[in-house]
């Protein structure tokens, strides 16, 4: 009887180890579904894609087009997978989709380090599943690194609080990763304060001197790499930009800015939706109110078991937040990956307690976890219905319409919204010869553009772009005809003549022009035109 009841627990751990596999089987099938459909660039990819492509690795070090800000190491990694022989959505996607599996893979070693055996599956389950982690995963932005890292860094801390002797290895491990992630991820700097700190902290009490010395020298070394950075490339990358003089600026300071001291009832409710607004954002809309709950347990949960892995995770956290109340970091939606881990684990914590409590009943706790999983999983289902996953402001169909239609006189007029992804794809599309002219507004009705287009030549017409980044799904986007003297192919009810595309193009149709989203006609050239160097390098 004894025997049998001590190969009871052997079995369950080793189907909770083969569960676990399984799980992270599923993650990697996800993150590469997600990568193969080959989705087109949608705005923010297109700016920072065309400043990839197109800009030598010198001038990537240097002031980039559209006021992108990127990590320098990063810049450089992309620009030699642009080189790769493979298309560009599949080649400047790589370097996120290794980070993406890295991390998935790193994250169940460090969850089976924190957590009980069926929390730690669970959290895994959480994390693997998680909306960010798939969608970044294929995506030309450093997000996934951010990730990557901060797992990477939270399991090199973990490991090193719970050796016991002294560990150079590690330490040497620890103080290398750290060097590689400022030069790669901008938000590895809050990881790195917590890691460090914590534990400078525990070496300092357990009076180890000669490592927490080690670790004092570590720390300043990755300041000093960091403070480089700061004033050598990411001072000029942002002077005299959106991000510092206005534009992108006010929006941060209205929304993803932590405002402290709060001096207002606005600023405190701030800090009541920010919550509410990145726990949607990492576990979907119909999950945020259960993991809240869980991760609000886990707190004082994962403080009194784990204190010391408790302040490493939190302190990072911390350390965001006092650089977004200094408005030197956004608190907005995907720059927030960073803190996934942590949160993950806490509601790791929680989850940890429950099964204590449940044994040996498991349907509560099933319950709990189905409706933490819910949100992801509706998220997950919406994106794959889409074809390809994830797909928002896709203007290849309308580019390869116009491209075997067009007459020799005819022109493209591309809205404002519309012109990074028109320069990323217009020389694949075969356009790169053809006249066309940057419009001043983001509008997306034709009774608003209309009477800004230019007039078309004699014998030509005017194709014009549309670009719905908002409703993906449904029709991302279209072309159409002011037609110059000639019968219109189609008409609106106020005259205005629309080319509607036919039903065989892919993901488009006429409810196109049906969307009411009226721009006021800026001042200036449009706020998406580059500069005349990488208009000529497109072509």
């Amino acid at each position: 009887m004894n025997a049998d009841r001590s190969v009871r627990p052997a079995r369950t751990v080793n189907r909770l180890e083969a569960a676990g596999w399984l799980i992270v089987a599923v993650g990697v099938l996800l993150q590469i579904g997600h990568f193969v459909g080959g989705r087109a660039f949608w705005l923010d990819e297109a700016m920072i894609a065309l400043n990839i492509r197109h800009l030598s690795p010198t001038e990537l070090m240097g002031r980039l087009e559209y006021d992108q800000v990127a990590p320098i190491g990063w810049l450089q990694l992309e620009k030699l997978a642009s080189y790769l022989p493979f298309r560009s959505e599949y080649a400047l996607r790589l370097p996120s989709l290794v980070a993406g599996l890295g991390g998935l893979v790193l994250f169940r070693a460090l969850a089976r380090r924190v957590l009980g055996p069926w929390a730690a599956l669970a959290a895994l389950t959480l994390f693997a599943l998680s909306r960010p982690l798939l969608r970044y995963a294929a995506e030309v932005k450093p997000y996934e690194v951010d990730l990557f890292f901060a797992v990477a860094l939270l399991l090199l801390g973990v490991i090193l609080l719970a050796r016991a002797g002294r560990s150079w290895g590690w330490l040497v491990a620890l103080a290398l990763t750290g060097l590689v992630a400022v030069t790669l991820s901008l938000a590895s700097v809050f990881v790195l304060a917590g890691v460090g700190g914590v534990l400078f902290a525990h070496r300092v009490i357990a009076r180890r001197g000669v490592e927490a010395v080690a670790l004092g020298v570590v720390g300043a070394l990755w300041m000093a790499a960091f403070g480089v950075l700061m004033i050598w490339f990411y001072a000029p990358q942002t002077a005299d930009t959106v991000v510092t003089t206005g534009g992108a600026h006010d929006f941060f300071v209205r929304n993803v800015y932590a405002p402290f001291p709060p001096t207002s009832i606005g600023d405190l409710k701030w800090y009541a939706t920010w919550p509410r607004e990145t726990l949607q954002f990492l576990f979907g809309r119909d999950s945020r109110f259960a993991v809240g709950l869980v991760i609000f347990a886990g707190v004082c949960l994962l403080a009194r078991r784990s204190p010391w892995i408790a302040a490493m995770g939190w302190s990072g956290l911390a350390a965001g937040f006092l650089a977004s109340a200094l408005q030197l970091y956004p608190l907005y939606d995907r720059l927030t990956l960073f803190m996934l881990p942590t949160l993950v684990l806490t509601a790791g914590a929680g989850l940890d307690w429950l099964v204590e409590r449940s044994r040996p009943h498991r349907g509560p706790l099933l319950l709990l976890l189905a409706l933490m999983l819910a949100g992801s999983l509706t998220e997950i289902a919406k994106s794959f219905a889409l074809s390809p996953p994830y797909s928002i402001g896709d203007l290849r169909p309308a580019l390869a319409e116009v491209a075997s239609e067009r007459g020799p006189a005819d022109r493209l007029y591309v809205p404002n919204g519309a012109i990074p992804a028109f320069l990323a794809y217009r020389q694949a599309a075969g356009l790169a010869d053809m006249d066309w002219t940057a419009a001043p507004i983001d509008s997306q009705d034709w009774r608003c553009a209309g009477p800004m287009m230019p007039p078309a030549k004699p014998g030509g017409a005017v194709w014009m772009l549309t670009y719905m980044l908002y409703e993906p799904g449904k029709t991302s986007a279209d072309a159409g005809t002011i037609a110059g003297g000639a019968p219109p192919r189609a008409a609106q009810a106020d005259g205005t003549a629309v080319y509607k595309l036919a039903a065989r193009v892919p993901g488009l149709g006429a409810q196109a022009s049906l969307v009411k989203i009226c721009g006021a006609p800026r001042q200036g050239p449009p706020s998406f035109y580059p500069s005349p160097r990488l208009i000529a390098r497109t072509r």
